[in-house]
């Protein structure tokens, strides 16, 4: 019998969070797909910028939560992985509204990752 990799509390409330880094990942994709067809913006800095950051923000996150879902043990260290990702895209991001969000996202998730949770008595 294998130890739980997170309490199922805890899991609900990452599982949350990858949903919501997924959700501003494909927010980001599309609006950098909206950029790409109105034009007037450089393409490559458009790809660079939001696009290939967005992208694998949305890999990690799934990835993350399929990894969850199954209680492995790589959980825990895909869990980091795309929290510290979206910490470094709201980095990049940080002189538009999103980033700032997507990076308090990051850190909201790392702490739930990686801060022990309480032990209640029963």
């Amino acid at each position: 019998m294998t130890a739980r990799t997170y309490a199922p509390d805890r899991a609900r409330q990452l599982r949350l969070l990858l949903w919501v880094v997924v959700a501003m990942a494909t927010f980001l994709t599309l609006v950098a797909a909206v950029l790409l067809l109105v034009g007037g913006v450089d393409v490559a800095q458009v790809l660079f910028v939001l696009v290939v950051p967005a992208l694998v923000l949305l890999g990690l996150g799934s990835w993350s939560m399929s990894l969850l879902a199954d209680d492995r043990a790589g959980a825990r260290a895909a869990i980091v992985g795309t929290a510290v990702v979206a910490i470094l895209e709201g980095l990049l991001l940080s002189r538009v509204g999103p980033g700032l969000l997507v990076g308090v996202v990051g850190i909201l998730l790392l702490l739930v990752a990686v801060l022990p949770g309480r032990e209640v008595p029963t």
